[in-house]
Formats: structure tokens, sequence, C-alpha cells
């Protein structure tokens, strides 16, 4: 099992900075949907049900391809 690092510091209402051991990313929106950039670019949409742990997420940029 691996370590894993995560702090989510909230910079306004419904803008939060996430850092993590990869790099620094970005969410957006108010409670139950957010849009997110993690550090590698990849951009996903997060929609749940407050309170009951259900949730939905999906990589909105799938056409992005990397460079290598």
């Amino acid at each position: 099992m691996g370590l894993r690092f995560h702090k989510k510091i909230k910079i306004a209402p419904g803008v939060d900075l996430n850092v993590s051991k990869s790099g620094l990313g970005l969410s957006v929106g108010p409670k139950g949907a957010k849009v997110s950039v993690n550090p590698q670019g990849d951009v996903y949409g997060n929609v749940s049900i407050l309170g009951t742990g259900i949730s939905y997420r999906e990589k909105l940029n799938k056409n992005n391809k990397k460079k290598k």
C-alpha cells in the first residue's frame, strides 16, 4: 500500500486549490457539481447527491492526446 497526500484549500466560495504529491489542481463550482483540473491537465465533471455519498465523475477532455 502506498502513501498518499491530499490537501484542499478554499480560495473563495466554490473555488478550491487541491495540493497533492503530484502537484496543484483546481476545482470550481457549488457543492454537488464541480469541474476539476488535475496537475496533469485532465478535466473532470463531478456531480453528487449531497448527504448520500452517491456521486458521478466523468473525464471531460477525453480526446486530448498527451505528448510523449
